[in-house]
């Protein structure tokens, strides 16, 4: 069993009771031992670095808290139960573990410097709709990390998976118009969208940033309000804001499963640094879903899978072809396709020469038979 300590006497001379502040006010050398616990029921001034050391430090109350000062805030072990929450005006470091009982941490998505950090070996549980981060949740080298972002009384989460690699990253949820953020000093227009696009979101968005590729687990809730944008759940995907392009995309799409109540979407393996902001889309619906086996082009000179032939194409020559690479940027566009694709790009912010080619890996492409009105669409490997 740990000892517990009066905080008092355990900083004796390196902090200062503010009784005019009702704060805490720490002023340097705060050391805890591993068995150490503190408990703290005020405002945390935090206008030192504190030391290395160990221990659990637990907000406790009933009424909002605030962390604040000159240093963030750098725990090994914390939890929360103060259903009124804790308002930081500094970061929260992470070191090993931290518990969500009741209340939320709230961070000011005006500042997005200010964050719920956790370290390389840190972990969290806990989270709910009553007690996650309000506001923005960042990590270290991760390999696989759930980041409890949310609104009030809404748990927004993005789960990261980057599979055998780690990278740092961040998420941060918003309950606002992605065209007209009120945190935000810039918007992203949800009338501006890729064609393979039917609507996007006005409701809400995620600012999610990590260098790594990793698949995104979202969720919608009914809040969220996707049966207004349509009647089909395997119409909804997550779309993202490409800055060069100025209009959002659509991500691949590796797991859907839900009600157009409630649902959730795993992406296939993206970069989210190459996207602004994230939200939920709806997909272009065909008249007529069309089966397609996924394509494999080696385009090596042997005269064996060097273009892309989709047999089906040649019932309708008043055709078009578009494909995307896995960020969702375009990179081949023609219309009466007729077996052109020989893995280079022909449109696209990032121009590839015939001399290199695109670069190995999955494509998606979109296929519209317009005198069957048919539309289609489907996944091709690259192979170098």
């Amino acid at each position: 069993m740990r000892k517990a300590f009066s905080i008092v006497f355990l900083l004796f001379g390196f902090i200062q009771w503010c009784s005019g502040q009702n704060s805490l006010y720490h002023i340097g050398n705060l050391y805890m031992a591993p068995d150490a616990q503190v408990g703290v029921h005020t405002d945390w001034i935090n206008d030192a670095p504190l030391e290395d050391g160990f221990g659990l430090v637990g907000f406790y109350g009933d009424r909002p808290m605030e962390l604040t000062g000159a240093f963030p805030l750098v725990l090994f072990d914390a939890e929360l139960f103060n259903q009124a929450g804790l308002d930081l005006g500094i970061s929260l470091f992470i070191k090993n573990g931290f518990d969500f009982f009741e209340g939320d941490i709230r961070t000011p998505r005006t500042d997005l410097s200010i964050n719920a950090f956790y370290e390389r070996n840190s972990f969290l549980q806990g989270s709910t709709d009553q007690s996650k981060v309000n506001g923005q949740v960042s990590f270290a080298q991760k390999s696989v990390f759930n980041a409890p972002t949310g609104t009030l009384n809404r748990l927004r989460s993005v789960d990261f998976n980057f599979g055998a690699s780690t990278s740092n990253g961040s998420a941060t949820y918003f309950s606002e118009n992605p065209s007209f953020p009120l945190s935000l000093n810039e918007g992203f227009n949800t009338a501006s969208f890729a064609p393979s696009l039917d609507a996007v979101s006005s409701l809400e968005f995620w600012l999610v940033d990590a260098a790594g590729t990793a698949a995104l687990t979202m969720n919608w809730d009914p809040n969220s309000a996707l049966s207004s944008l349509t009647a089909n759940v395997d119409a909804i995907t997550v779309v993202g804001w490409n800055y060069s392009l100025r209009q959002w995309v659509p991500l691949p799409v590796q797991n859907r499963s839900g009600t157009l109540d409630e649902g959730f979407i795993t992406t296939g393996p993206v970069v989210p640094d190459q996207f602004s902001a994230l939200t939920f889309g709806v997909l272009n619906e065909p008249d007529e879903v069309l089966t397609l086996d996924n394509y494999f082009l080696s385009p090596n000179g042997d005269n064996v899978n060097d273009r892309l032939v989709i047999e089906e194409l040649l019932q309708s020559p008043n055709n078009r072809l578009v494909i995307f690479n896995r960020a969702g940027l375009k990179v081949f566009e023609l219309d009466n396709y007729t077996n052109e694709f020989d893995g280079n790009a022909n449109t696209g912010s990032t121009f590839y020469g015939t001399d290199i080619g695109l670069p190995e890996g999955v494509y998606y492409y979109i296929a519209k038979l317009n005198d069957l009105q048919l539309n289609f669409q489907g996944f091709l490997f690259l192979d170098r």
